[in-house]
């Protein structure tokens, strides 16, 4: 399991991001995301436009809430030799008129910033937890 792999796999999202209540894969490209906040619930179909395998992932809203993004997976060489990934995430969003009604965008653009930090840090416990099953199962063989 790596970064790259875990993330692809788009149903596990509202694993580290408790604000989804589901990503539907539709095909291999097309997904449909439905989120909840505060008794506002949200739907959209996304598309992967680009997949460079363990590299990077880019997609665009098709329906719903306009959005669209990056996530871009580095490899980086410690000085001590051991190897990690940078990740590195970029998400663009049109605020919906009745969300943009109820709160000021400067509020929800730092909303979503310390949620989208949260979901990366839950990331990297959900990625450390997957490591150490395939770890102990390749032990056990």
């Amino acid at each position: 399991v790596d970064s790259y792999n875990l993330y692809s796999q788009l149903e596990k999202h509202p694993t580290w991001s408790p604000w989804l209540d589901s990503v539907k894969m539709v095909d291999s490209k097309e997904s449909v995301w439905t989120l909840s906040s505060k008794g506002v619930t949200l739907s959209w179909r996304a598309v992967n436009t680009v997949e460079e395998p363990g590299k990077c992932i880019q997609w665009e809203s098709i329906t719903g809430v306009p959005n669209k993004g990056k996530v871009t997976f580095t490899p980086v060489k410690r000085p001590e030799g051991t190897e990690w990934c940078q990740i590195e995430l970029t998400v663009s969003y049109d605020i919906p008129g009745v969300v943009a009604k109820i709160s000021q965008a400067a509020f929800v653009s730092r909303f979503t910033e310390e949620t989208l930090m949260g979901d990366l840090k839950r990331f990297k416990t959900t990625l450390a937890k997957e490591m150490r099953k395939v770890r102990r199962i390749n032990q056990a063989a």
